[in-house]
This record gives structure tokens, sequence and C-alpha cells, in this order.
């Protein structure tokens, strides 16, 4: 089977106890159903009709799968900074230890000043390493909960999109008529 589409305009008469009413939508789409027949009462708030489009419903659930993808990430990347900072710490308070060694030794003659100096020179890169790993870490958290905040507006706005595919109908009121038409 082939699929067809046609454009249908679909055309019909509220009486209420007011002049005619209108309804437009402000999306265009498919109409997937009709919820009323001509000479129905309807009340204010009633879903008239449901249209729908091919792309809101993929994009929102392609959205989400990114959102996962990114929150993942996020954590992963987190959770590799952290064991890297840890290991750094670690590894700086076993510097620590070894440059006081170090001094000991060098002032009691065992060791040249200059391995004390290359020590400590070492544990300041260290240092400096850490720093670097840390503001690498926020950085990067920063950078995904950007991301994440982005995307999570995108299938917000979908989302609202979507709901807006139900016609509500804006006053109580009769069905005068329903026609169909192709523009």
């Amino acid at each position: 089977f082939t699929k067809v589409e046609e454009t249908v305009m679909l055309q019909g008469e509220l009486t209420s106890n007011r002049a005619t009413v209108s309804i437009s939508t402000k999306d265009q789409g498919v109409l997937s159903s009709i919820l009323i027949k001509p000479h129905q009462e309807i009340s204010e708030g009633q879903v008239l009709l449901k249209y729908k489009d091919d792309e809101t419903h993929l994009r929102i659930d392609s959205l989400r799968k990114r959102l996962t993808y990114l929150k993942s990430q996020s954590q992963k990347d987190s959770n590799t900074f952290n064991l890297k900072i840890r290991q750094t710490n670690e590894r700086l308070k076993l510097d620590e230890h070894l440059l006081e060694k170090f001094l000991l030794l060098s002032t009691e003659g065992a060791i040249s000043k200059i391995q004390y100096l290359e020590k400590r020179t070492e544990f300041i890169n260290l240092s400096t390493s850490l720093e670097t790993l840390v503001e690498e870490s926020q950085s990067s958290q920063l950078l995904y909960k950007e991301k994440i905040e982005e995307v999570q507006n995108n299938i917000n706005e979908l989302v609202a999109k979507s709901k807006r595919f139900s016609v509500l109908s804006p006053t109580d009121g009769y069905i005068q008529d329903l026609k169909y038409q192709t523009p």
C-alpha cells in the first residue's frame, strides 16, 4: 500500500450565546480524529478534534535519548575526574612526606641540595596539576549542564507544541455544521 496525504480544510460552525466563534490552530498537521458531530452540544474546554505532525514526537524521542546520553557522559566524566583528583591527592601526600625526608637528608648532607630542590619542584608541579584537574572538572560539568539544559528546554518546547494538537472549544454552544474541503 502507498500512503497518500491530502490536505483537507475542515470548516464548522459553532453557535453560542455570543457571535460566531472562529477556531484555528497554531501549527500545521494531519487530522487524526474528529470528536464532534453536527448538532452536538459542546462545552467550553471540550476537545473538538486532534491532529498531529510527523516530526514532533520523533524529535521528542530523539532529544530524550540525547538527554540520557548527555547525563550518562556527564556522570562518566565526573567519575573520571574524581578518580584522577583522588590519585593526585594521594600522590601529593606521599610526595609531601618524601619532601620532608629529602629536606632532612639534605640538611644532614646525605643528598645534595639540588636533589632536594628537584623533588620540591616535582611537588609544586603536582600541586599545580591538581588545581588544573579541579578546574577542568568544573568546566566540564558546567558545559554538560548547559547542554543538558538546552536539550531539556527543546524537549519542553516540543511537548508544549504537542499539547496544542488538541483543539478545544473556546465556549459553550452547539456544532451547527461540519464541512470537509480541499484547499
